[in-house]
């Protein structure tokens, strides 16, 4: 007898891959299994201009006279489930640390922790990679496990509650710290604090990493993001 009460509680998401295989002879698997990066050189290629051109727009509107500790994003679309070992590669390999994990955890969101191994490593492999002339493998098979990749912006950042009007009652979690951002991580929570003081905005911390905000005005708060990387938020909503 099915059990009609029951609710999955996973997330919904999207699958970035489809195994066209499914009901196939050997013959037509094995052909299918062979891999044309063509087409994911062109897109990594245009996701590298779109990055850099998020990321220059940014720190153009960041605010010089305020003084607060910083993080770049980066929001890696992956074409499997992103499981530690992966996400473990990409931290140590290409100067990152994962923040927050979405889409039946095949998006993840890092920190670029280590600026200088991220560009030397991350950026020059996804221009070698993308200048290689042989479709039919590649020299950086870590790279083929990415259906995408963008800098997390402004816009990325913008609160799902707070679009154009006030907001009350807002709920502000934080992603969870990890040894390579802790003091970064401490300084930017401190930041927040005084900011919030400073304007006299109401709020409470109800337990670790996630505060409650009584009103908050849409021009301040999104005002704010250009300033400091205090969207270290990963969920922003009126309750």
């Amino acid at each position: 007898m099915g059990k009609s009460h029951l609710f999955l509680k996973n997330e919904f998401g999207i699958c970035l891959k489809f195994n066209r295989t499914r009901g196939r002879d050997d013959e037509e698997e094995t052909s299918e299994d062979e891999k044309n990066y063509c087409q994911q050189r062109e897109k990594l290629h245009r996701c590298r201009i779109n990055f850099e051109q998020a990321l220059e727009e940014r720190h153009s509107l960041r605010r010089q006279d305020v003084v607060s500790e910083h993080f770049d994003m980066l929001s890696i679309d992956f074409l499997k489930i992103a499981d530690s070992t992966l996400t473990r590669q990409y931290c140590q390999v290409y100067g990152l640390s994962e923040l927050n994990y979405s889409n039946m955890n095949q998006t993840v969101l890092f920190a670029i922790v280590d600026e200088d191994r991220f560009n030397d490593v991350f950026i020059t492999q996804i221009d070698s990679f993308s200048t290689e002339e042989n479709n039919d493998s590649t020299e950086y098979k870590p790279l083929t496990l990415m259906a995408g990749f963008s800098y997390w912006d402004s816009d990325s950042m913008k609160p799902f509650g707070i679009m154009g009007d006030d907001a009350h009652d807002v709920l502000l979690e934080l992603v969870e710290s990890s040894p390579r951002i802790a003091m970064k991580h401490q300084a930017i929570v401190k930041a927040m604090e005084e900011y919030l003081d400073q304007k006299q905005i109401l709020y409470k911390r109800i337990e670790s990493g996630i505060y409650q905000i009584n009103s908050v005005s849409s021009s301040t708060f999104l005002k704010k993001q250009y300033q400091t990387p205090l969207l270290l938020f990963i969920l922003c909503s009126e309750i």
